[in-house]
């Protein structure tokens, strides 16, 4: 039996009017028989969807814009972030640590703000010269600056240590060198780790009066953190003028359990003003 284009599309055509009589006849027939528990299981179901799909956004690790887009309401939920107890000392301690810091600054900040427009010719009593430091400076033979310099240092023997101090009221050891050398007209960097970058290198054990040494309490190879000034090279040692916790003092750097394993270099800062 032979089948014309005309007959197939009029058999095509008759079968779909068939189905789609059908769904309407099926549609009204649930309509009409459906009840109030049909339709809470049907929204229960709709539901259980949508959670699945909730549950499914949230163990993605990421959701591209293009998904957010299709379901903008979907919010993902995510874990509070939890700190315990050791975490919060532990910023406790960096915070209160970060604020003596910044107390101290501002201090040394104050204290050399309030000293910055202070003449001041010298100490009001100018301690006396310790009888073992007599000789180191009966003996010393340089002149021009660089015993122009010893001589100004000389003058404040025996002065309290006081950190951030730049002023002859109390010095600090970066502070007593600035102050000392700015004096006799030679300008240096105000704290020890800047000066150290400057002047011309040289071997402590041919350092000359004037030159300044530089020392690390981390020992050799350390970063620096002390500096002091060259009295005198003699036959017995390099003698060196710094500020201490003991006070401004004389000590003999060659000899010192203390100040020799923590000597770093030595730097001429006066030979470059001299040219």
């Amino acid at each position: 039996m032979k089948y014309t284009q005309k007959s197939v599309a009029t058999i095509v055509s008759a079968y779909f009017f068939l189905l789609i009589g059908t769904n309407v006849v099926l549609h009204a027939t649930l309509t009409t028989s459906s009840s109030f528990s049909d339709t809470l299981s049907i929204s229960d179901y709709s539901t259980s969807l949508l959670g699945t799909r909730s549950v499914v956004l949230s163990t993605e690790d990421v959701v591209s814009e293009d998904e957010m887009a299709e379901d903008e309401t979907i919010v993902e939920e995510r874990t509070p972030i939890l700190i315990d107890h050791s975490d919060i000392t532990g910023l406790k301690r960096i915070v209160l640590n970060r604020r003596k810091r910044n107390e101290r600054k501002t201090n040394a900040r104050l204290n050399r703000a309030r000293n910055t427009n202070i003449e001041f010719a010298g100490p009001t009593s100018i301690p006396n010269t310790p009888i073992a430091y007599n000789a180191i400076f009966d003996s010393l033979s340089a002149s021009g600056v660089r015993g122009n310099i010893i001589e100004e240092a000389k003058k404040y023997l025996g002065l309290k240590y006081i950190w951030g101090g730049t002023t002859p009221k109390g010095f600090d050891c970066s502070g007593f060198t600035s102050y000392v050398m700015a004096k006799k007209g030679v300008g240096i960097a105000r704290s020890s780790r800047y000066q150290a970058r400057q002047g011309k290198d040289i071997d402590i054990s041919s350092a000359k009066t004037g030159d300044l040494v530089f020392f690390s309490k981390f020992g050799k190879g350390g970063r620096v953190t002390h500096v002091a000034m060259v009295v005198d090279n003699k036959k017995d040692g390099v003698y060196i003028i710094h500020s201490t916790r003991r006070g401004i003092v004389v000590d003999n750097l060659s000899e010192s359990s203390y100040w020799n394993p923590k000597a770093l270099y030595a730097k001429d800062v006066i030979s470059k003003e001299q040219g």
